[in-house]
């Protein structure tokens, strides 16, 4: 796979601890540059969410040398290291997609997970190529990896992965070389897990200057790619203004689809901003949500994450 002017490497990873906690671990290795010098900005964020306590760090740091990715399951193929300094996203499989291990070693944030591929592939539009602000960008995703390992928590006490209640989402997106540039622009993106259903979904709402996107694509066990277009209506009394970088987010939103169905989506807890303490790089919204939707003939309550962020233009 090439990789262009953005390369990102996601995990998202719902988990329940043998202190019969659930928590939502994210951890985001991003790289933007061309060449051979790059950007790594870096999040990492723990989520508790029996008692919403919520801790998280962003870097960012410049990073030289070749910027390989490989597709080959050839055991001589080189391993994905996708890595800074306090976390990383790494191959643990020769085909740099069957077992990863997504880690953190940040203050607060500390985990270490093996994350086995064990799902089928969402492909974002489809076909894993859609067009975002301006630029192709190719978007995948594992969305139920079979998770083990163990979180440090901020006292110091460890506590063990249970791997029969636990999973992990690892979303994989990079921009396509010579499709364009990036116009710049505001995106909310949703995660959306069903449980006890076979769906799983990745929706974007992307805004700029001069365009409105809007979509939806879910995938069903079988393989099966469905994608919809909707109307976005961020809602006001989920607005939130962050202390730390007075920042307005939408925490709640309402998508509703042309054929009636719809999705309502709200944060758990306001206070689920990524942001930098020495800078304005890496600035997110990455919160844990529940879904009440009504999707293709059924009516259940899901979760999933709600990132939203501002994407400025390539220069």
């Amino acid at each position: 796979m090439p990789v262009g002017q953005l390369s990102s490497y996601w995990t998202g990873s719902f988990v329940t601890a043998s202190n019969n906690h659930q928590y939502l671990l994210i951890n985001h290795v991003m790289y933007i540059g061309t060449g051979s010098s790059y950007l790594a900005t870096t999040h990492i964020s723990v989520y508790d969410i029996n008692t919403k306590s919520f801790s998280q760090n962003v870097y960012s740091e410049f990073t030289t040398g070749p910027f390989a990715w490989s597709t080959s399951s050839s055991s001589s193929a080189p391993l994905l290291r996708r890595s800074a300094s306090l976390n990383g996203i790494d191959a643990l499989s020769a085909d740099n997609v069957t077992q990863l291990h997504s880690w953190s070693r940040a203050p607060n944030n500390t985990f270490d997970l093996v994350v086995d591929a064990t799902s089928a592939v969402l492909l974002n539009g489809g076909m894993g190529q859609f067009e975002l602000m301006g630029a192709a960008c190719v978007e995948w995703g594992l969305t139920k990896g079979r998770t083990s390992g163990n979180i440090t928590l901020a006292g110091g006490a460890v506590v063990a992965v249970d791997p029969a209640r636990s999973f992990t989402w690892y979303d994989r997106q990079f921009s396509v070389p010579g499709s364009g540039s990036s116009t710049g622009g505001n995106y909310t993106w949703f995660s959306l897990i069903l449980p006890g259903t076979p769906i799983r979904a990745s929706i974007w709402a992307v805004d700029t200057a001069t365009t409105k996107r809007r979509l939806a694509t879910f995938r069903f066990d079988n393989g099966t790619h469905v994608t919809k277009t909707f109307k976005f209506t961020p809602l006001a009394d989920g607005m939130y203004t962050s202390k730390n970088t007075n920042i307005t987010y939408h925490t709640k939103h309402r998508l509703t689809f042309p054929d009636g169905d719809y999705i309502n989506v709200a944060a758990t807890s306001l206070d689920q901003e990524q942001y930098n303490t020495t800078s304005a790089a890496g600035i997110a919204y990455e919160g844990f949500s529940v879904m009440d939707v009504s999707l293709f003939g059924r009516h259940a309550v899901g979760y999933g994450t709600t990132e939203i962020t501002t994407v400025k233009a390539s220069a």
